[in-house]
């Protein structure tokens, strides 16, 4: 190749095979894959809060699937009262954990603490969402809403799951609020310094 720009002789000399990197600078182009991952810690701040408001969002919408679909059964029937029962409940877990992460309130808190504590990992919180999904599908048969209302939430745990698979750092600042430093609760007592009362 005697025609060929004097960089291509070099490129194939040295057994380049990528594009180089451009003149004056010594770092490669970084990949997609390191690009992600120094935006994460920016976005970070903005995502948990938006997957819990949608997370409250869907624990009303499950509760109104729940209520809704007792009301639309022609004969009271004992199975899908309690699959909806649950329904309610376990929406209603929900819908209360999320919302204690907003606004801190002690006692919701320690109850959420001593029987829930799953819930405070990104992971158990994500199986919970993506178990209470398939309680949905146990009211299939009062209406449509209930099965879309199982897909939504399915949806939203699988990708919470993934998420803290693929992208951990997102999630190790998820931290709930705290209680006040005034507050009598034994978790703001912990969290004065020695000497404060």
């Amino acid at each position: 190749m005697a025609n060929a720009p004097s960089w291509l002789d070099q490129d194939q000399q040295q057994g380049v095979v990528g594009p180089s990197p451009p003149p004056g600078s010594s770092s490669p182009t970084p990949s997609i894959q390191e690009r992600v991952e120094n935006y994460l810690p920016a976005c970070a701040k903005y995502v948990i809060p938006l997957s819990r408001v949608i997370n409250m969002g869907l624990a009303c919408l499950m509760a109104f699937s729940a209520v809704n679909g007792i009301l639309k059964i022609a004969q009271f029937r004992l199975d899908t009262s309690f699959v909806a029962l649950y329904m309610f409940i376990f929406a209603s877990i929900l819908f209360f954990f999320e919302l204690c992460q907003f606004k801190y309130v002690a006692w919701i808190d320690n109850v959420f603490r001593r029987n829930f504590g799953f819930m405070y990992g990104s992971r158990g919180k994500a199986l919970y969402i993506i178990f209470i999904a398939f309680l949905n599908f146990g009211l299939v048969s009062t209406g449509v809403l209930q099965f879309a209302t199982g897909i939504v939430l399915a949806v939203d745990g699988c990708l919470m799951l993934f998420a803290t698979f693929r992208y951990p750092s997102l999630f190790a600042g998820n931290t709930p609020a705290q209680p006040s430093a005034s507050s009598s609760h034994p978790a703001a007592a912990a969290s004065k310094g020695p000497g404060q009362v």
